[in-house]
């Protein structure tokens, strides 16, 4: 079964303990690189998913990463995004043996990709990026 997602992008970071609590998993704080403008949440589920939200100074989930045997429910994960990221990925041509998806609408981007056992994945809200903070910094 896929495991739960965490607290969807735009929510609050306080909501990350009663998911974690919720899915079981073990909840921990990575260490902040120097000079970053934004926390990381990590909790790993016992199904063998890592779930990391990233979280800004105002306290809002701008991103979330994921990688493990299994994807996480996204319709969880991405919340009110769900629907848009949904509509735009039925409306992308996938070629045959393509492992790799990036689906962008003006107001989400969604990257997913892997092999059976090691699927991986990032979501983003663009304006919700702090200032200074690359996307090549969620992963």
């Amino acid at each position: 079964a896929t495991p739960s997602a965490i607290a969807a992008l735009g929510d609050s970071g306080q909501s990350v303990t009663a998911d974690q609590q919720r899915i079981g998993g073990q909840l921990r704080a990575l260490p902040q690189t120097a000079g970053a403008n934004f926390s990381v949440q990590e909790i790993a589920t016992p199904s063998g998913v890592t779930v990391r939200e990233y979280v800004s100074p105002d306290g809002i989930v701008f991103a979330v990463s994921w990688r493990g045997p299994v994807p996480p429910d996204l319709s969880t994960l991405l919340g009110s995004y769900y629907d848009q990221y949904k509509a735009a990925a039925a409306s992308s041509k996938v070629h045959p043996g393509q492992r790799h998806l990036t689906v962008q609408t003006d107001q989400v981007v969604v990257q997913t990709g892997g092999h059976m056992r090691d699927m991986w994945g990032r979501a983003f809200v663009p304006v919700l990026i702090p200032p200074g903070v690359d996307e090549a910094e969620i992963r």
